[in-house]
């Protein structure tokens, strides 16, 4: 089954868990794949909200948001850390296309890196004692859900010019069939969350998906795995104290 098989390619790409299938990679015939990517990160953001309701109440409540991104990094959002980081770095030494590649291939992080993920992780650890408990899981699994929607968005609008690298198999290769099934995973959370935080929130992933691919199709030349990771960061962070807000309670 089609499904089996693209759920396998993100579950394996995407975290740290024992694979779903073995011998099954990211490659051109299964580019389709990563509209699956949102429901991967539904239930990691799930997985990470049922640990997080424990020490939500046995760790003071500015340690146990750290622990919690802790997990979630291991999980598999250092991926995605890592992209950001690149990306910081390659803004930070305002060059534009290839100049600015060569700095984010570089392994080493610099201090737009280093400040990219600080207040990344600020941002979303922070905001985690402004949830209630119960709703942890749900609330921590729609914030995964809308990382990787971002992710797809920039993804289906970007186009990917070099020769090799990982978004080479996804990067403008995707129709929007693929954008409309990554979204509706966002309705599992619809009976928790309601109709207007999922509105907001999916309308935001995908504009800011497809606001930052038009932006580095730009600066950059085309959109890559570093700026894949980096946005789909940037929304987590960015929805974490929206979802958090009086206005958009919870």
């Amino acid at each position: 089954m089609w499904f089996l098989r693209y759920l396998a390619v993100m579950w394996n790409l995407l975290t740290r868990l024992p694979r779903l299938m073995d011998g099954i990679y990211p490659e051109e015939s299964t580019s389709g794949a990563l509209a699956l990517a949102p429901l991967v990160g539904l239930i990691m953001g799930c997985m990470v909200g049922l640990v997080s309701i424990p020490l939500s109440w046995f760790l003071p409540p500015l340690v146990w948001p750290l622990w919690s991104a802790g997990i979630y990094i291991w999980l598999g959002w250092s991926l995605h850390l890592d992209g950001l980081a690149d990306l910081c770095d390659g803004l930070g030494s305002g060059r534009r296309g290839e100049g600015m590649m060569a700095v984010m291939k570089d392994s080493r992080i610099g201090a737009f890196g280093v400040m990219g993920l600080i207040l990344a992780l600020g941002s979303w650890a922070g905001s985690l004692g402004s949830f209630p408990w119960f709703k942890l899981p749900v609330t921590l699994g729609f914030m995964g859900y809308l990382g990787r929607l971002s992710l797809l968005s920039c993804a289906w609008a970007g186009r990917y010019p070099w020769e090799s690298g990982l978004g080479k198999v996804f990067v403008g290769r995707l129709g929007v069939a693929h954008l409309a099934l990554g979204a509706t995973w966002g309705l599992l959370a619809l009976p928790v969350l309601g109709p207007v935080v999922l509105v907001c929130g999916l309308s935001i992933a995908v504009l800011l998906g497809v606001g930052c691919a038009r932006w580095m199709n730009s600066r950059l030349g085309g959109v890559n795995g570093d700026v894949l990771g980096a946005v789909e960061v940037a929304c987590e962070a960015i929805m974490a104290p929206l979802l958090g807000a009086p206005w958009l309670s919870m």
